[in-house]
Protein backbone atom coordinates (compact mmCIF):
# COMPACT_ATOMS: atom_id res chain seq x y z
CA UNK A 1 0.00 0.00 0.00
CA UNK A 2 1.33 3.44 -0.94
CA UNK A 3 0.05 6.75 0.42
CA UNK A 4 1.02 10.03 -1.26
CA UNK A 5 0.41 12.89 1.20
CA UNK A 6 0.85 16.17 -0.64
CA UNK A 7 0.29 19.72 0.59
CA UNK A 8 1.14 22.41 3.11
CA UNK A 9 -1.44 21.59 5.78
CA UNK A 10 1.16 19.91 7.96
CA UNK A 11 -1.12 19.45 10.96
CA UNK A 12 -3.65 17.53 8.90
CA UNK A 13 -0.91 15.43 7.30
CA UNK A 14 0.60 14.55 10.67
CA UNK A 15 -2.82 13.50 11.90
CA UNK A 16 -3.28 11.25 8.87
CA UNK A 17 0.16 9.70 9.41
CA UNK A 18 -0.69 9.13 13.08
CA UNK A 19 -3.96 7.46 12.08
CA UNK A 20 -2.20 5.13 9.64
CA UNK A 21 0.40 4.15 12.23
CA UNK A 22 -2.24 3.66 14.93
CA UNK A 23 -4.12 1.17 12.75
CA UNK A 24 -1.02 -0.67 11.54
CA UNK A 25 1.25 -0.63 14.59
CA UNK A 26 -0.65 -1.69 17.67
CA UNK A 27 2.08 -1.58 20.32
CA UNK A 28 5.09 0.43 21.46
CA UNK A 29 7.33 -2.41 20.31
CA UNK A 30 5.80 -2.27 16.85
CA UNK A 31 6.47 1.47 16.71
CA UNK A 32 10.11 0.79 17.58
CA UNK A 33 10.80 -2.16 15.29
CA UNK A 34 8.29 -1.87 12.43
CA UNK A 35 8.41 1.86 11.74
CA UNK A 36 11.16 3.58 9.75
CA UNK A 37 11.58 7.21 8.66
CA UNK A 38 13.68 8.17 5.62
CA UNK A 39 14.29 11.50 3.91
CA UNK A 40 14.14 11.96 0.15
CA UNK A 41 16.97 14.47 0.14
CA UNK A 42 20.17 12.58 -0.73
CA UNK A 43 18.54 9.27 0.15
CA UNK A 44 20.89 6.36 -0.41
CA UNK A 45 19.46 3.93 -2.97
CA UNK A 46 20.60 0.87 -1.05
CA UNK A 47 19.06 2.18 2.17
CA UNK A 48 15.76 2.68 0.36
CA UNK A 49 15.89 -0.81 -1.12
CA UNK A 50 16.56 -2.39 2.28
CA UNK A 51 13.66 -0.46 3.79
CA UNK A 52 11.29 -1.64 1.06
CA UNK A 53 12.10 -5.35 1.33
CA UNK A 54 12.45 -5.63 5.13
CA UNK A 55 9.86 -7.79 6.87
CA UNK A 56 7.81 -6.80 9.96
CA UNK A 57 9.42 -7.87 13.23
CA UNK A 58 6.66 -7.51 15.81
CA UNK A 59 3.39 -6.74 14.07
CA UNK A 60 1.78 -7.89 10.85
CA UNK A 61 2.52 -4.53 9.22
CA UNK A 62 5.56 -2.37 8.64
CA UNK A 63 5.33 1.39 8.01
CA UNK A 64 8.00 3.25 6.04
CA UNK A 65 7.62 7.04 5.98
CA UNK A 66 9.62 9.06 3.47
CA UNK A 67 9.78 12.75 4.24
CA UNK A 68 10.66 15.27 1.49
CA UNK A 69 9.42 12.79 -1.09
CA UNK A 70 9.56 15.54 -3.71
CA UNK A 71 13.36 15.14 -3.55
CA UNK A 72 13.24 11.52 -4.70
CA UNK A 73 15.18 10.98 -7.92
CA UNK A 74 14.01 9.10 -10.99
CA UNK A 75 16.02 6.09 -9.79
CA UNK A 76 14.30 6.19 -6.41
CA UNK A 77 10.89 6.28 -8.09
CA UNK A 78 11.82 3.43 -10.39
CA UNK A 79 12.97 1.37 -7.41
CA UNK A 80 9.72 2.05 -5.55
CA UNK A 81 7.61 1.02 -8.55
CA UNK A 82 9.60 -2.17 -9.04
CA UNK A 83 9.43 -3.03 -5.36
CA UNK A 84 5.73 -2.20 -5.26
CA UNK A 85 4.99 -5.21 -7.46
CA UNK A 86 6.61 -7.45 -4.87
CA UNK A 87 6.13 -5.55 -1.60
CA UNK A 88 6.38 -7.76 1.47
CA UNK A 89 2.93 -8.47 2.84
CA UNK A 90 1.84 -5.71 5.21
CA UNK A 91 4.27 -3.03 3.99
CA UNK A 92 2.78 0.46 4.09
CA UNK A 93 4.75 3.19 2.32
CA UNK A 94 3.95 6.82 3.09
CA UNK A 95 5.41 9.53 0.84
CA UNK A 96 5.18 13.00 2.40
CA UNK A 97 5.81 16.13 0.29
CA UNK A 98 4.84 19.78 0.45
CA UNK A 99 4.46 19.82 -3.32
CA UNK A 100 4.66 17.29 -6.11
CA UNK A 101 3.41 17.00 -9.67
CA UNK A 102 0.12 15.19 -9.10
CA UNK A 103 -0.24 14.57 -12.85
CA UNK A 104 3.01 12.65 -12.99
CA UNK A 105 2.46 9.20 -14.46
CA UNK A 106 4.33 7.41 -11.69
CA UNK A 107 1.49 8.23 -9.27
CA UNK A 108 -0.76 6.03 -11.35
CA UNK A 109 1.57 3.05 -11.74
CA UNK A 110 1.64 1.75 -8.18
CA UNK A 111 -0.68 -0.89 -6.79
CA UNK A 112 -3.22 0.29 -4.23
CA UNK A 113 -2.08 3.91 -4.39
CA UNK A 114 -3.93 6.58 -2.40
CA UNK A 115 -3.20 10.18 -3.39
CA UNK A 116 -4.29 12.58 -0.62
CA UNK A 117 -4.11 16.36 -0.95
CA UNK A 118 -3.67 18.55 2.12
CA UNK A 119 -4.15 22.13 1.04
CA UNK A 120 -4.31 24.60 3.95
CA UNK A 121 -7.62 26.27 4.58
CA UNK A 122 -7.72 29.94 3.79
CA UNK A 123 -7.73 31.89 7.04
CA UNK A 124 -10.28 34.69 7.01
CA UNK A 125 -10.57 37.57 9.46
CA UNK A 126 -13.23 39.92 10.78
CA UNK A 127 -12.51 42.42 7.99
CA UNK A 128 -13.39 39.78 5.38
CA UNK A 129 -16.59 39.21 7.34
CA UNK A 130 -17.46 42.89 7.33
CA UNK A 131 -16.89 43.23 3.57
CA UNK A 132 -19.63 40.65 3.09
CA UNK A 133 -21.88 42.35 5.66
CA UNK A 134 -21.59 45.80 4.06
CA UNK A 135 -22.18 44.28 0.62
CA UNK A 136 -25.35 42.63 1.90
CA UNK A 137 -24.11 39.09 1.20
CA UNK A 138 -25.73 37.68 4.31
CA UNK A 139 -25.25 33.96 3.67
CA UNK A 140 -21.52 34.34 3.01
CA UNK A 141 -21.15 36.64 6.02
CA UNK A 142 -22.72 33.99 8.27
CA UNK A 143 -20.33 31.37 6.84
CA UNK A 144 -17.33 33.56 7.69
CA UNK A 145 -18.68 34.24 11.17
CA UNK A 146 -19.02 30.51 11.78
CA UNK A 147 -15.42 30.02 10.57
CA UNK A 148 -14.09 32.70 12.91
CA UNK A 149 -15.88 31.19 15.90
CA UNK A 150 -14.69 27.67 15.08
CA UNK A 151 -11.13 29.01 14.82
CA UNK A 152 -11.38 30.26 18.40
CA UNK A 153 -11.90 33.99 17.84
CA UNK A 154 -13.34 35.65 20.97
CA UNK A 155 -16.85 37.13 20.44
CA UNK A 156 -15.86 40.43 22.10
CA UNK A 157 -12.85 40.71 19.75
CA UNK A 158 -15.05 39.97 16.74
CA UNK A 159 -17.49 42.72 17.77
CA UNK A 160 -14.61 45.14 18.30
CA UNK A 161 -13.27 44.47 14.82
CA UNK A 162 -16.75 44.75 13.32
CA UNK A 163 -17.30 48.16 14.95
CA UNK A 164 -13.99 49.46 13.62
CA UNK A 165 -14.83 48.27 10.10
CA UNK A 166 -18.37 49.66 10.31
CA UNK A 167 -17.00 53.11 11.13
CA UNK A 168 -14.54 52.87 8.22
CA UNK A 169 -17.49 52.22 5.88
CA UNK A 170 -19.44 55.27 7.15
CA UNK A 171 -19.33 57.10 3.81
CA UNK A 172 -20.84 54.15 1.93
CA UNK A 173 -24.19 54.05 3.76
CA UNK A 174 -27.04 56.36 4.77
CA UNK A 175 -26.66 58.06 8.15
CA UNK A 176 -29.72 56.31 9.59
CA UNK A 177 -28.35 52.85 8.73
CA UNK A 178 -24.97 53.76 10.17
CA UNK A 179 -26.51 54.89 13.47
CA UNK A 180 -28.74 51.83 13.65
CA UNK A 181 -25.65 49.70 13.18
CA UNK A 182 -23.86 51.41 16.08
CA UNK A 183 -26.89 50.75 18.29
CA UNK A 184 -26.92 47.09 17.19
CA UNK A 185 -23.24 46.78 18.12
CA UNK A 186 -23.89 48.30 21.53
CA UNK A 187 -26.76 45.90 22.22
CA UNK A 188 -24.76 42.87 21.02
CA UNK A 189 -21.76 43.81 23.15
CA UNK A 190 -24.02 44.19 26.19
CA UNK A 191 -25.64 40.77 25.62
CA UNK A 192 -22.29 39.04 25.18
CA UNK A 193 -20.73 40.58 28.27
CA UNK A 194 -23.84 39.94 30.39
CA UNK A 195 -24.27 36.41 28.99
CA UNK A 196 -27.91 37.08 28.20
CA UNK A 197 -27.77 34.52 25.38
CA UNK A 198 -25.15 32.34 23.72
CA UNK A 199 -22.52 34.59 22.09
CA UNK A 200 -22.73 32.85 18.70
CA UNK A 201 -26.49 33.52 18.56
CA UNK A 202 -25.94 37.16 19.45
CA UNK A 203 -23.34 37.51 16.69
CA UNK A 204 -25.55 35.75 14.14
CA UNK A 205 -28.40 38.14 14.94
CA UNK A 206 -25.99 41.06 14.62
CA UNK A 207 -24.74 39.93 11.20
CA UNK A 208 -28.28 39.39 9.95
CA UNK A 209 -29.38 42.83 11.16
CA UNK A 210 -26.39 44.64 9.65
CA UNK A 211 -26.51 42.85 6.30
CA UNK A 212 -30.27 43.15 5.74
Amino acid sequence: MIYFLIGLDHAAKEQKIADIKAKALLSAEALSFDHQILHGYRLDRDELQKALIALPVVSKSRVVLIRQANELTAKHKELILKADKAFPQGLILILDADAMDEKSSWFQKGNGVQLLSFKPRTQHNVFDLMREVVAGRQARALELLDELLKNGEMPTMIIGGMVWSWKKERSKMPLQKFLQGLLAFQQADFRVKRSQMRPEYTLEMLVVKLSS
